[in-house]
This record gives structure tokens, sequence and C-alpha cells, in this order.
């Protein structure tokens, strides 16, 4: 029976298309049930991958390597509820603190321990016992905007199942100044409008410069899985602004970096690690309209991944004698797309390939070789462009990437054999439809990005970006680059500090009073409560707006 279902359902389709046309948005819609049902019903004796391999018994199908096309990854889910509904990439199915207790960090000194409050069932005091104590899933909110300094100490976050909501702190925002905010081994973490300007002074050597390869950054993630970072702003981290990355073999999977400000640092991000020991448990690693500005080098870097990687639709800015490099990763699936190089000299420097001498890895594994689809990508310098976006083909993009290193030398052009014609598909709800020039207009011109979004006092969104991120993407615009690298060049940028006033939230449910009366009516509702029944609970749905 199952056979002719398809010659069945062919024939109510062709009489579909004899109905009236006013009857056109039913006629949609019955299609729309016809082609979901011949989905279904396809014989389940046929291959329907797409890379040209058998189903394999236990879900795991090998990627093929064919020359021109993209592999397929069947491991990811693309049905999940996401972790915000702007969240895109590896990160992007990540629930942070959903389902857990809220906490108010309700004062600018990060040391200030928790106190709870059995009534409204939430915790408030300082930003360090709001991500280490153990009080289980959570959410955190700020009921202030200013600096907040962790000098003398990394930031940890310890626990998993957190979401931070920068954006719910008054005009002005959050800034952590001082020290690493560091993950350490963690998993299922959202970090939302949060600057990190890190400034600390291990960042510089003795004549003042940022020193290369210190322990200093604006964010850390050393090993954990699932975690998203979404509006933040890294800059003055010392040696990198992000780095997601240990050289120890534990898992690091499923990480997005997306609409955020890189900057002010010696090198922007290291994704992944570096040590082509580990390559096995990286995977799913997103970064993805982000600006990269006042810097050099790392743009980013991917280090150590045999999995599937995203670099799409960023905005970079560099002094530096590379771009980004694909470091001891000869076994990675990558789409390196659509992104907008401007750089403000006469330089046509490029992406590299950084080879390994040999065959084998360390741990004695044969490499298998890169696949790098790359195509869209805009590329300007004070010159003009080298390329307009407007090239196609499998090699059309290959003019900016080189070899460096593994007994090449510097600017060998890549083997086109290692380009693929289309894009690989592996990673959970990848990001696509933006062009270069529209990846440009949304981050630089309209500015929709880093921590740039706040909370009124009617829980309505507004705009407010701090002085040198502001500064940074005016630079960009006129295609100009500030020097950055000296410890006299640190600034902490002066921003709004205040505090909500007690009436914004009463029943302390870290939600506007205001909305909640637009949206409920009044204010029976709990943060936890899921009003519309989408999955998201109440205080997802005020900060998702």
């Amino acid at each position: 029976m199952k056979n002719v279902m398809p010659l069945i359902q062919l024939v109510l389709f062709s009489l579909l298309l004899t109905l009236p046309s006013s009857c056109s948005k039913d006629n949609e819609l019955f299609a729309d049930v016809i082609n979901e049902d011949i989905t279904d019903n396809v014989d389940d004796s046929t291959d329907d991958t797409t890379d040209g391999t058998d189903d394999s018994t236990d879900g795991t199908d090998t990627p093929s390597n064919d020359d021109d096309q993209g592999t397929t990854n069947p491991g990811f889910d693309d049905n999940a509820l996401k972790a915000f509904p702007g969240a895109y990439g590896g990160g992007s199915n990540a629930s942070g603190g959903r389902g857990g207790v809220l906490v108010m960090v309700n004062t600018l000194n990060a040391s200030t321990p928790l106190s709870y409050d059995s009534g409204s069932n939430t915790y408030s005091g300082g930003l360090r016992a709001a991500l280490s104590q153990n009080i289980g899933p959570r959410y955190i909110v700020f009921t202030v905007s200013g600096n907040i300094s962790i000098a003398g100490s990394d930031l940890m976050i310890s626990r998993d199942d957190i979401t931070i909501f920068g954006q719910s702190a008054p005009r002005g925002g959050i800034t952590i100044h001082g020290d690493n905010i560091q993950f350490s081994g963690v998993n299922n973490i959202i970090v939302r409008y949060i600057r990190s300007r890190n400034g600390s002074t291990k960042s510089y050597d003795s004549s003042g410069e940022i020193s290369d390869d210190q322990s200093t950054y604006g964010f850390k993630v050393n090993g954990g899985n699932n975690i998203i970072l979404d509006h933040v702003t890294a800059s003055w981290g010392g040696d990198k602004a992000i780095l997601l990355g240990t050289n120890q073999d534990v898992s690091q999977m499923g990480h997005t970096v997306q609409r955020s400000v890189i900057s002010n640092s010696h090198t922007y991000m290291q994704m992944s690690m570096q040590n082509p020991a580990n390559f096995h448990q990286r995977d799913q690693i997103s970064c993805i309209l982000n600006v990269f500005m006042r810097g050099k080098n790392r743009t980013p870097n991917i280090g150590g991944t045999g999995g599937y990687v995203e670099v799409k639709n960023n905005v970079i800015q560099t002094a530096g004698t590379k771009f980004g490099v694909i470091q001891w990763s000869d076994n990675a699936y990558i789409n390196w797309t659509d992104n907008y190089y401007k750089i403000p000299t006469a330089s046509r420097e490029t992406n590299e390939f950084q080879r390994s001498d040999g065959k084998y890895n360390s741990k004695g594994s044969p490499y298998t070789e890169l696949r790098l689809y790359t195509q869209g990508n805009v590329y300007e310098n004070t010159n003009g462009f080298v390329l307009n976006g407007s090239e196609s083909g499998k090699d059309s993009n290959s003019s900016i990437w080189t070899y460096r290193l593994g007994g090449i030398a510097n600017d060998t052009p890549i083997d086109t054999d290692l380009l693929v014609a289309a894009p690989h598909d592996g990673i959970p709800n990848s990001y696509t439809g933006l062009s270069a020039y529209d990846a440009y207009e949304s981050l630089i011109n309209q500015g929709n990005v880093g921590a740039c979004h706040y909370m009124d006092d009617e829980g309505h969104i507004k705009y407010y970006m701090d002085p040198l991120d502001a500064d940074g993407i005016n630079d960009i615009k006129n295609n100009t680059m500030k020097r950055t690298g000296n410890k006299n060049d640190w600034e902490l940028p002066s921003i709004p500090s205040s505090k909500r006033a007690s009436s914004y939230d009463t029943d302390m449910d870290g939600m506007a009073d205001a909305w909640e009366i637009r949206e409920f009516g009044d204010l029976s509702q709990g943060y936890n409560d899921d009003f519309d029944g989408d999955g998201y609970t109440n205080i997802e749905e005020f900060y998702n707006q």
C-alpha cells in the first residue's frame, strides 16, 4: 500500500491545480499537507541521505568527502526549542536556566553574598555568588546598571544551566572589568548583553604593550557544551578577547558567538583549541554576525576542530599579518561565507590554513582532508575591492586563502581541491539569508551588535551603545582604525549607573509590572509560568521581546 500512496497523492495534487483561484490560500495549505504526507510515505528502502552514504543503524552517517559537495551531519536537532528566538548555530539549543530560580543582582559589589526571599522565591546579592552558589538552574537579572570590578580574581561561571539577562539592567547596562570571565567545564549557558573589558595589569608586558600568550581574556571557556554568547562586548582582553577552547582533552561542543563586538585586544578570538592531539570532541561551532575591530589576527582562529564550523556574516577590521586561521584542523567541515572584510590599509593579507608536518596527529590517527566552503565574502581595502561578493563557483574565493607553516612557505595559495561547491549541513539552526552587504548594514549602519539594548521603566526595549563601542563602529564606517595595544590606551567608558525604582517590579519576579499588565492583565503570573504555552517561560518572553 505504501508504494501506491505517492500516485494517489499526485492525482489529488493535479486536481488541486484546477480549483478556482479564489481558494488559493486553502490550496496552499492543502498542498503543504500533501507534500508533508508524500515525505512521510517515502519508501524506507531508499537511501535518503544527502551525502551518498547508506543510513547507518546507529544514526551516525559517515560524512562524504566528495570534492564538489558539502557534507551532512545527521546528529543535530533543528526541532528543539531554541535558547531564544534569535539564537542560531551550535549553541542555539541551550536552555540555560529555564525552569530554575530567579537571582537578582542588586549591587555593583561583585562579592556581596546572596540572600533568599521565600515570599517571591528569589535570591538577591552580588554577581560572584549569583554565578557560583549551588542553587540549581537559574536566571540572573540586574536591577542596577554600571561597572562591576572583579579585579584580582577571575569571575568563575562554575555551575550548569544558567541564563544571564544582561539587558535586564537599566540604561547603561553592565560592564565587568579587571579580570577574566571564565567558564570551566560547565554546560548549558546563555549569556546576553554583557560587556567584558578586562584590562587587568597582568595583560601587559614591561613595555606596556599587550602581551602575547598571557592568560588574560574577556571571556574564556575551558571546556563545556551548549554555550551561547549573544550581544556581548569583549574588549581589552589581553592576549585574546575571547577564547573558546582548552588544550585539555575535554568535550567542547555546541558553541555560538553571535552579534558581539570583539575588539581592543592583542588578537580577537580563538574558537576551540590549538592542540592537534585533541581533535575529536570539538563540533558545532558558530561565529556569526559579529564585529571584529581595533585588533589583529584570529578573526577568528579555528583550532583542533574535527567537526562542523561556520564563520558567517561577520564584519572584520584588522591590521594583522593574517586574518582567520584554520589551525591543526585538517579534518574539519567549514562554511566560511558572506563575511565583510573592511581593511583600513592597502593590505591584501589572507585567511590561512596552517598545515601540519607529517601525515599523523600526535594521537597516531591519520588526518582526513579539510573541506572548506567559502563563497560570498567581500574584501575591501583602501585600494578598492578584491572580492565584491558576486563571485561564484567552488574556487571563487580562493584568493583570500593561503597556507602557512608545516614546511610550506607562508602565503602559498591553498590547494583548491580542499574547497567544495556546496555548503555543509551540520549545525543546528544555521543562520542563512544575509549577504555580506546586508550583514554590514545590520551590524554597522543599524548598530545591532554588542551590549546595545536595555529595558526602560515601562518594560520596553531601548537602545544604548557605550562610547567605546560606538567610537569603534564609527571608525569602521570611516575606514579608519585607532591604535590599541598599550596600557595607556586602556579606557573604561563612563556609563550611566542607576538602580531600579521599587515600583518597577513590585512582585519581585524579574519582569516590569507595566509589561505584565500589558501582556497578562495583572500581576498574577509567575516568572516560570508559560502564559501562551509556547515553551518559553514568562520571564524569557519578557526578555525575548
